[in-house]
């Protein structure tokens, strides 16, 4: 997109888009997304990236596929926040920027920032953060069934090493959920042709976008893709978010009530529910210190929401997410705790393994 389309934008609006999973096209406008076309060129200053394909999108960003170099390509995720967000990202960007410092080395399964800098555009100045190229969600794969559980545990394994890497450096996640896990590209990196690029991703789907009133400008809007193949490889992203008084209920629902010497420690004013400029409660509820059985325990959350679990994976499963949600921090398991129970499990699940085998007759020979 142009100059002289940039200076025409805030004089139209956006019709609604076709497309299913695309971005919501009113956020294109003062403090929302910038506009972005498949084929656009953005610039740090120092390096060019041209845009391939749309990763995704959020309430505060859109992430595009995008190449840089000219004679050797290299693929990269472009995330480009609203510019709203622009002066909401220190934490992010500080954050990542202190692993780099203290960590340049990494961990295999914590992503690393590999460029950050600011465009100005129709909406406002924009924050955007370069990242490797990474696959599917964990949440878009994990409810099925095909995924051996030697492979989950594994994958468990993999979040937990990365959990403790970030805890030696002082970081802690604030969002941990299969929505922040990804899977790893297999040889992204040697792809030379944009059109093998949409062979591994799945074709890109678009549609032509009227800006009105009444003169009309084709733009493309292009739906997320659908990862084709991707390795058992995952990559954690160290997000930061807060948590509410609303949430407190659920939580004592699933883990049971708080601990009494918790009551009246709950900070209202910082994290309270305002409704028209005014608290909606100012003391804490009775109900998160009551004795009694939980509504929604976590054997039964699992038994409902992952059954392709066997009863017997869920005897080590429960006690284990149990010891990591325990409210004192104290008494709750480490990310390396977690790791070494994970694998005290394989290895106690190997054991049994081969106790069974051992158990089978023994093939007897046939008289002739």
């Amino acid at each position: 997109m142009d100059k002289d389309d940039f200076d025409q934008l805030h004089s139209f609006r956006i019709c609604e888009t076709s497309l299913d999973d695309v971005e919501e096209t009113r956020k294109y406008a003062p403090g929302g997304y910038h506009p972005v076309d498949i084929g656009d060129v953005i610039s740090s200053g120092k390096r060019e990236y041209r845009v391939i394909h749309i990763f995704g999108h959020g309430g505060f960003a859109t992430v595009w596929l995008v190449r840089s170099g000219a004679q050797k390509a290299s693929y990269h995720a472009l995330k480009i926040l609203c510019a709203e967000r622009a002066g909401y990202i220190a934490p992010e960007l500080s954050m990542l920027e202190h692993l780099q410092k203290f960590a340049s080395a990494g961990h295999p399964n914590v992503v690393k920032l590999q460029d950050s800098f600011q465009i100005s555009g129709p909406n406002g100045q924009h924050q955007c953060l370069v990242f490797p190229v990474l696959g599917p969600r964990l949440a878009r794969i994990w409810g099925h069934t095909k995924i051996s559980f030697a492979v989950r545990r594994d994958m468990c394994r993999q979040v937990a090493s990365a959990m403790a890497f970030l805890h030696h450096y002082g970081v802690c996640h604030g969002d941990l959920s299969p929505y922040n896990v990804v899977f790893e590209l297999p040889d992204i990196q040697s792809i030379t042709c944009d059109n093998d690029i949409l062979q591994l991703l799945g074709p890109i789907k678009s549609e032509s976008l009227l800006w009105l009133p009444a003169v009309y400008q084709k733009r493309h809007l292009a739906a997320r893709f659908g990862i084709l193949r991707y390795s058992e490889r995952i990559f954690v992203f160290a997000v930061a978010f807060g948590t509410f008084d609303e949430m407190v209920r659920k939580v004592v629902d699933c883990l049971g009530p708080l601990p009494q010497g918790w009551r009246g420690r709950f900070d209202f004013n910082k994290y309270g529910d305002y409704i028209k400029g005014e608290l909606a409660y100012t003391t804490d509820d009775d109900y998160w210190y009551e004795d009694k059985p939980c509504d929604m325990p976590l054997d039964y959350i699992l038994s409902e929401n992952a059954r392709h679990i066997s009863p017997h994976l869920l005897k080590e499963f429960v006690p284990l997410l149990r010891d990591m949600l325990v409210y004192e921090p104290e008494k709750r398991l480490s990310a390396v705790d977690v790791i070494r129970r994970l694998d005290e499990g394989r290895q106690a699940e190997v054991a049994d393994q081969l106790a069974d085998s051992s158990a089978l007759p023994s093939a007897q020979p046939v008289n002739p």
